[in-house]
């Protein structure tokens, strides 16, 4: 199956959001962190599309995506925990 950038980027945004969160939870079980809520936006006029809580936190997560660059893609996470 070949995937057109443009026709089926609503696919890739929702098939990349889920592997970011399944990520997000194997990495916080190995590392011990507290359960935390996943929220999404199901609406793009929200400017946000992930929503991560935990302890009475949360953070809005935007994800951008950026084509026809040929370059490794970077993310830094800087993550407080306290438990």
């Amino acid at each position: 199956m070949s995937l057109n950038l443009q026709t089926d980027s609503n696919y890739l945004e929702n098939a990349y959001r889920y592997v970011l969160v399944a990520e997000l939870i194997r990495k916080g079980n190995q590392l011990n962190f507290p359960r935390f809520d996943i929220l999404f936006s199901e609406t793009p006029d929200e400017g946000y599309d992930i929503v991560l809580g935990c302890n009475g936190k949360y953070r809005f997560i935007e994800l951008k995506a950026d084509y026809g660059r040929k370059r490794k893609a970077n993310v830094i996470l800087r993550v407080k925990t306290s438990h």
